[in-house]
């Protein structure tokens, strides 16, 4: 685990996301931070779509107010 400034400690789910998101170019490697960001905003979605709660939808109804929030489709 990573474990940040201010104490807080984080899985490396973060790093296997930022691994999608760095390619090879001519000039060297290039890190996409909209993708990164995106990946994030959609695994923060998909975690609140598969949260479990009985009689009601409102996992469902986060994800997608964090999609429409940030513009991911």
């Amino acid at each position: 685990m990573a474990v940040l400034n201010e104490g807080i400690v984080m899985n490396n789910r973060w790093k296997k996301l930022a691994e999608q998101c760095v390619d090879q170019r001519l000039d060297g490697l290039h890190f996409d931070k909209e993708m990164f960001a995106e990946l994030i905003v959609r695994e923060c979605a998909k975690v609140s779509e598969e949260y479990r709660m009985p009689y009601t939808n409102i996992p469902l109804c986060i994800a997608l107010a964090i999609k429409e929030h940030f513009g991911v489709e």
